[in-house]
């Protein structure tokens, strides 16, 4: 009896696992939500809606983008991610700012970037820039310091609150020695309206979603908080060009909650490389200032655990706090 129960009791990982393999063969077998914790129209939802079209085609089901406003840097969006049945039909864009700034600013952000989720694949990266509304008469960030540093208090600047962007114009103030009024928005679509509008008089986000108001002229690029001068907007100077070392990258990649099948990831990792070859998602995060990245699962991992110290650190020193 002793022998015939310990024979029942190892068959069932063996069970188990080709159960699993047999679920992951079907999938996708309906259509996956992929959650972005921010307004339409902000970077994540740019980069979001053209890599969701690339994946639906490839992998012969519709990825929809659900949009998910809650404010709180996003976190409220990744908690019900994280909360999700772990079946690879609910995922996410995770960010810098929602997978590494987020959590450092919120105390409980009721998921842990780490633990709660399980890394897919890195889609992109881009560069924060500082942009100036059009009523402004600056054109350079040095003209924006020698003003604010004549005049301390009485510019303003929007971002996202509990992002990258709002931490990128913090530390900029910190380098600059300036005094400039932090403006909040639940989202980079908000302050995108505001600073056209001139409600506010500078905005820092990513470049994505200001790129085609730049070449526009309808916005004043001041700076690329970026390594080096994009590609795509080479006229433009880094802070450190200026003499600021502020450099703050806007990374996004997919990620589903822990616990999802290793050969779901494995699947949906292949399909994000696949589609990052494509001309059309190419093209299209290209024209965003963008840069398509790719790769796997391990190293999108690696990313997430490197950024999420390095940003609290960064929070923690320069005092930000999220509004």
């Amino acid at each position: 009896m002793k022998t015939t129960r310990r024979l029942i009791f190892a068959a069932i990982p063996a069970f188990a696992l080709a159960a699993i393999d047999v679920f992951a063969d079907s999938y996708p077998d309906r259509r996956i939500t992929m959650v972005i914790p921010f307004p339409a129209g902000g970077p994540t939802d740019a980069i979001a809606r053209p890599l969701a079209q690339a994946l639906s085609a490839s992998l012969g089901q519709p990825v929809i983008v659900e949009n998910r406003v809650g404010g709180a840097g996003g976190t409220l969006g990744m908690r019900d991610v994280a909360r999700a049945a772990p079946d690879g039909y609910t995922l996410t864009l995770g960010t810098v700012s929602t997978l590494a700034v987020a959590p450092a600013f919120y105390k409980d952000a009721g998921f842990d970037p780490l633990t709660s989720f399980v890394p897919i694949g890195t889609v992109s990266s881009e560069s924060t820039v500082l942009v100036a509304a059009p009523h402004m008469t600056a054109t350079t960030l040095e003209e924006i310091v020698a003003y604010a540093k004549a005049n301390p208090g009485k510019l303003t600047y929007g971002a996202a609150t509990g992002t990258i962007a709002q931490v990128a114009g913090e530390l900029l103030k910190l380098s600059t020695g300036t005094n400039i009024v932090f403006v909040p928005y639940k989202g980079g679509a908000a302050g995108l309206t505001d600073v056209l509008g001139g409600q506010v008089d500078l905005f820092v986000t990513a470049t994505s979603i200001v790129t085609p108001f730049i070449r526009a002229g309808k916005l004043k690029p001041l700076t690329m908080m970026n390594e080096e001068r994009l590609p795509q907007l080479p006229d433009i100077p880094t802070a450190r060009e200026s003499g600021y070392d502020v450099v703050a990258d806007f990374w996004t990649g997919v990620v589903a909650p822990a616990g999802t099948p290793p050969a779901i990831v494995a699947k949906l990792n292949a399909a994000i490389n696949k589609v990052l070859t494509t001309p059309e998602l190419r093209n299209a995060i290209l024209t965003l200032s963008a840069q398509p990245k790719g790769g796997t699962s391990d190293a999108f991992a690696k990313l997430i655990a490197a950024e999420v110290p390095k940003w609290a650190g960064v929070i923690q020193l320069s005092g930000t706090r999220a509004y």
